[in-house]
Order: C-alpha cells, then sequence, then structure tokens
C-alpha cells in the first residue's frame, strides 16, 4: 500500500470521485474510506482472495465488486491480446459508471495492455498504476501508449513505484 502517499498528494476531492479498482484487497479499504464510491474488479486465478476481501467488507454501502476467473474468459497471463469478453466487460463499466478514477493493481502481467486500452478510449481524470520500479517490462507497462497532449505523470518511487496519469 506504498501507493497511498502519491494518491493523497495527486487527486484532491476524492471524496466527490469514483473509482474503479483493478484488483482488491488490503488496499480497498483505504479507497472505501476515501473516495465517493469504489468498484473492484478482481480477475484472478481462484476465488479465494475475492472472497476474502468481499467479507470483509460486505457491510460496505460505497462498494460493488465483481470476480472474474481466468479460465471463465481464456484470459492467460502474461499476453497482451486481451480476450474481448473482458474488454467488453471493462467498456460496460467504464460506461455505466464513468468512473474519474481507475487504479491498477491486479494479480496478472497484462496491467499496462488494460490501463493503455482505458486511456485510449474512455480519458478517467486519473488513471493509477503501481509497481512500476521493478516490473514495468514484466507487466506490460512499456506497451502504454500514452498521449502527453492529455496526460501529465507524476510519479513516485517509493517501494514498489506508482505513477499517476493526471488528464490536463
Amino acid at each position: 500500500m506504498d501507493w497511498q502517499g502519491i494518491v493523497e498528494a495527486t487527486i484532491p476531492a476524492k471524496k466527490e470521485l469514483s473509482i474503479l479498482e483493478f484488483g482488491l484487497g488490503d488496499g480497498t479499504e483505504y479507497l472505501l474510506d476515501n473516495f465517493k464510491f469504489v468498484f473492484s474488479h478482481e480477475l484472478i486465478r481462484s476465488d479465494y482472495w475475492y472472497q476474502k476481501t468481499v467479507d470483509r467488507f460486505k457491510d460496505r454501502t460505497n462498494w460493488k465488486h465483481k470476480l472474474v476467473l481466468f479460465d471463465d474468459i481464456g484470459f492467460k497471463d502474461y499476453d497482451p491480446n486481451l480476450p474481448s469478453t473482458l474488454l467488453y466487460d471493462i467498456q460496460k463499466l467504464m460506461i455505466e459508471y464513468k468512473f474519474d478514477v481507475v487504479f491498477i493493481d491486479g494479480d496478472y502481467h497484462v496491467r499496462g495492455d488494460i490501463a493503455d486500452f482505458i486511456l485510449r478510449i474512455h480519458l478517467p481524470k486519473y488513471l493509477i498504476i503501481h509497481d512500476t520500479n521493478f516490473a514495468w517490462l514484466e507487466d506490460g507497462y512499456d506497451r502504454i501508449m500514452l498521449n502527453t497532449d492529455y496526460y501529465d505523470v507524476v510519479e513516485d518511487k517509493t517501494g514498489e513505484g506508482t505513477k499517476i496519469f493526471v488528464r490536463k
């Protein structure tokens, strides 16, 4: 959860913003406490961690969540060719909820491909990527084709590293 400092410093008025979180866990509590609305999208191999987190935060009224299992959509970790089912799911969520912020910290290695898809099509006010110090290539962050006409980048090298793309 070494990303909280940069989020605090970079994103004002969080209580007025909605956030789509890819992945869920301990950091979800911070998001629930600080944002108006949180939607956690968990893409994972098994439901153990998801169920544990849902049980922990089940009484939160500003939270919705969804579990997507790798096998159910033909997801292959490290493959930048994201399944059409996943892309459709992301599209549907972004259109339905009009998220102000997107946070990508899931337990898979196509984070950059998901970020690129969202940045190109939906232009959120903020998009946060985590684990940038040591997993830049492994997580596919090098495949983000950032349009610098639309976004500035704020970076924090603390811990695992975090970058926030801030829409101009």
